[in-house]
């Protein structure tokens, strides 16, 4: 019993200790979920979905939620598993052309991230010391106040 239970230990750590894998899915899987995926966006779960999660909780029913899970599912297979594979929307393309000859910028899609900020730097303050006459002593630091001495209560029961 003791030798069964420890294989399934080890087993089981040996399992846990693997990093999860996705391997990348074929061509023609790909072509399956990027026509679910065009299906469902003509039936317009990205305009349901851009009225946010409160919007969709109370107005939508739960056949209508499964269908968004389903597209954000599908979406996340053709995005990370069909990525040499995937259909890029024409309106992305077209928009990033546009963009691309008129700012100069690669029709990649994405735009160049903004230039970082300049660091200022504050000029020191130094406190102004006005030098010492020679021949003059030098003077010391003003001596520290004594702390006031706070009177001291009697305690209950003390006269």
């Amino acid at each position: 019993m003791m030798l069964i239970l420890r294989l399934l230990t080890v087993a089981a750590l040996a399992f846990v200790a693997q990093p999860a894998r996705a391997e990348p899915l074929d061509a023609l899987t790909c072509a399956q979920l990027g026509s679910e995926q065009e299906a469902l966006r003509r039936a317009g779960v990205e305009q349901d979905m851009a009225k946010g999660h409160e919007w969709a909780r109370a107005n939508l029913t739960q056949n209508d939620l499964n269908v968004i899970r389903r597209f954000i599912e599908v979406s996340e297979r053709l995005r990370f598993r069909c990525a040499n594979l995937a259909p890029t929307r024409p309106e992305v393309n077209a928009a990033a052309t546009a963009l691309g000859s008129a700012a100069n910028v690669a029709p990649t899609g994405l735009l160049p991230p903004p230039p970082l900020p300049q660091r200022r730097t504050l000029p020191t303050v130094k406190p102004a010391v006005k030098p010492a006459a020679p021949g003059a002593p030098a003077k010391s630091a003003p001596a520290a106040a004594e702390p006031a001495k706070s009177a001291a209560r009697p305690k209950p029961g003390e006269s």
